[in-house]
């Protein structure tokens, strides 16, 4: 037998699932308050639960639930495209102007686009070595991974 369980308030379905009918009226006990359950498998991306009936989502509240899973999101970006456009692709139709969004997650788009940390590491222990080679590449590694960090600054600035 499948089920979905819902918010009563809301209709938002919180868990389907499979269960023997001898079952359920074991997992209808089992409910937290404000929790409700039907005989039948709802779609939580697409339908909510009113009065016992499973009815379509409407769009606009599609729209809205994409809307804030997408603000509290960071995309992923590719380092060489700019990042104007493929952060405007992202939210497009729903912030037309992603100039206070960059602002509120500079931080977390640096984070994203840095060097591996280890190849600082890496740098460092061949500059603490006693072998002049080892010295050269570590000097060199740890200014390419300097300039890769400063490029990441210059792309995601921070705000005052």
């Amino acid at each position: 037998m499948n089920y979905s369980v819902y918010n009563e308030t809301t209709g938002s379905v919180l868990r389907t699932g499979t269960c023997p009918a001898s079952m359920f009226l074991d997992i209808d006990h089992a409910l937290a308050p404000g929790e409700k359950i039907i005989n039948k498998r709802a779609c939580d991306l697409t339908e909510k639960i009113k009065n016992g009936k499973t009815t379509p989502i409407p769009q606009d509240e599609l729209d809205l639930r994409t809307f804030n899973e997408r603000k509290n999101s960071i995309p992923k970006l590719d380092i060489g495209k700019p990042a104007n456009e493929q952060i405007n692709k992202y939210f497009k139709d729903f912030l037309p102007d992603t100039t206070q969004w960059r602002k509120d997650n500079y931080a977390a788009l640096r984070k994203q686009s840095y060097p591996d940390v280890t190849e600082f590491l890496d740098a460092q222990v061949k500059l603490a070595s006693d072998n002049p080679t080892l010295k050269e590449e570590g000097q060199l590694q740890l200014k390419v991974y300097a300039q890769d960090c400063l490029a990441v600054k210059a792309r995601f600035p921070k705000e005052v």
